[in-house]
């Protein structure tokens, strides 16, 4: 039974709801490489999401393209990475295992040995682990890029520099990174963040909320681990009964919204919020009580 020591466990996720949520990410990185078809991390976030799906043939194929790409920027490492992982999928598969010993050849080169070039984790993945039940995933800030690149909000070069912030702060693992597109949009010269948000807020018709405007109280804003909220760019900031009022960075990401009900056990109500508004936010729950 139920206790307040033993809680009821979170409700089990819908297989129908997360398929649908499947397809509909598949569908926006395939937009993103029609239009980008260079993009590191839609190849990337393509790749993982297709193995997710069971599609491993166009994972293959999608992972193939991210490592010739690679190869031409001469990293090696990460050449090595990804071709391992078509190997993992397809072990006889002709042009990997060319690509994998490329990749050793160039690294001996450079005086790094087979261990040392199998240390980084492969690249190829759909999310990063955050915490209990918590992921990362960098595919719904690619479709918010997208979302603002067809609406014309955002020029390419902005969508470009907003995804190498992206990524240079997933790939350093920085503990104060907030995987935001938002948040790298709000840090282009000459870029109107309030504009942005303005527009989000009506075209996905997702109410704005300036959340220092409330009382923030550590054992609700404490339902996220503070490193996690920072990261996945949302923050718990009131609770009504058994519901969560939940600030976003990205309205366009609904699987963030499903993900955070799933670990609370509890319903969610999404606001969006500026970037300011929840750095100033995060940094007010940071500091020391006195």
């Amino acid at each position: 039974m139920p206790t307040k020591d033993n809680p009821p466990p979170p409700p089990a996720p819908d297989a129908h709801e997360d398929a649908e949520a499947l397809a509909q990410t598949i569908e926006a990185l395939e937009g993103i490489l029609r239009t980008f078809p260079q993009d590191v991390t839609a190849l990337e976030s393509l790749g993982a999401a297709y193995q997710h799906a069971g599609r491993d043939q166009d994972a293959v194929a999608v992972l193939h393209r991210l490592a010739e790409l690679l190869s031409q920027q001469n990293e090696w490492r990460q050449v090595y990475a990804v071709a391992r992982s078509i190997l993992q999928i397809e072990p006889q598969h002709p042009s990997a295992g060319l690509l994998r010993q490329s990749a050793v050849e160039n690294l001996r080169l450079q005086g790094i040995d087979l261990e040392a070039a199998a240390e980084p984790s492969p690249p190829v993945r759909e999310s990063e682990a955050r915490g209990p039940g918590l992921t990362a995933d960098l595919s719904g800030e690619l479709e918010l890029g997208w979302f603002l690149l067809q609406h014309n909000r955002i020029t390419q070069n902005q969508y470009e520099a907003a995804v190498a912030g992206l990524t240079e702060s997933r790939t350093r693992r920085r503990p104060d990174a907030c995987l935001s597109l938002l948040d790298e949009l709000a840090r282009l010269p000459g870029m109107d963040s309030d504009a942005l948000v303005g527009f989000l807020a009506a075209e996905t018709m997702t109410p704005f909320v300036e959340i220092t405007r409330f009382e923030l109280r550590p054992e609700i804003c404490g339902l996220i681990p503070l490193e996690d909220a920072r990261r996945l760019g949302v923050l718990p900031f009131e609770r009504i009964r058994n519901e969560v009022m939940l600030a976003v960075l990205n309205p366009v990401d609904s699987d963030v919204s499903r993900m955070v009900s799933r670990h609370l056990g509890c319903k969610t109500h999404v606001f969006l919020t500026s970037p300011a508004e929840f750095h100033r936010a995060i940094e007010q729950l940071a500091r020391p009580a006195p």
